[in-house]
């Protein structure tokens, strides 16, 4: 097995329940300067049930009624780490949306020799011995799903033997997909603090990478 976390994605995902997913394009998001003006736009889509942008250093914003995403692909490879300013601009062009809840979301791989070492793993070293795993022909592969609190969020870490293919690869790779979600609840009561705890999380997602990578690396040792 490769040593080392690579961190393949990060986003933060904003809960709205009244949010207008045909406000987005890319006029709006320059003209009130979300995104800087040289960014190159790569694919637009505009409906009523859910519209995108995706720019072509790997940055993509979607609106859904319900839910918008503010997503940085690739990020160990990037020039820009403006996750956090491009979510706040875009909250600050929109304060009156009822905000419900924010994530802050990274998507890391760990690299194997072969996808049955992969399984074999998470099998061997994260799933205790027991009849459990004698059943049949033997458990084949398993997912694992963890959950902590870390500071004051809820952290969600999934675990999935997988393959996976960087763009620009010429093939896939076995990996670990380790899949992380903090969570937090907004309070419903007062808007105005609302938006101003959502700007602090968003400000603060660079703390969740570092615990994200600080958890991830603890189950490693178990390699």
């Amino acid at each position: 097995m490769k040593s080392g976390l690579e961190i393949i994605e990060c986003s933060i995902v904003t809960a709205a329940s009244n949010h207008n997913p045909t406000i987005l394009n890319p006029d709006f998001l320059k003209r009130n300067k979300i995104v800087p003006e040289e960014w190159e736009i790569k694919k637009v889509l505009c409906t009523e049930v859910i519209s995108q942008v995706a720019f072509g250093n790997g940055f993509v914003l979607t609106v859904e009624p319900k839910k918008i995403i503010f997503l940085e692909n690739d990020p160990d490879r990037s020039t820009l780490p403006r996750l956090d300013e491009i979510s706040i601009q875009y909250v600050k062009t929109l304060p009156h949306a009822a905000y419900t809840a924010v994530g802050v979301n990274f998507k890391g791989v760990v690299a194997f020799n072969h996808l049955d070492q992969a399984r074999s793993w998470l099998l061997e070293e994260l799933v205790a011995s027991g009849p459990w795993k004698e059943i049949g022909n033997g458990i084949q592969s398993a997912g694992l799903t963890l959950v902590y609190l870390i500071r004051d969020a809820k952290l969600t870490l999934k675990m999935d033997p997988a393959e996976f293919q960087r763009a620009g690869e010429p093939s896939s790779r076995p990996v670990v997909l380790f899949d992380g979600n903090f969570n937090w609840d907004l309070p419903k009561e007062n808007h105005s603090l609302a938006l101003s705890r959502m700007e602090a999380i968003m400000k603060d997602w660079k703390e969740d990478r570092k615990s994200f990578s600080e958890v991830v690396e603890t189950i490693l040792l178990r390699r």
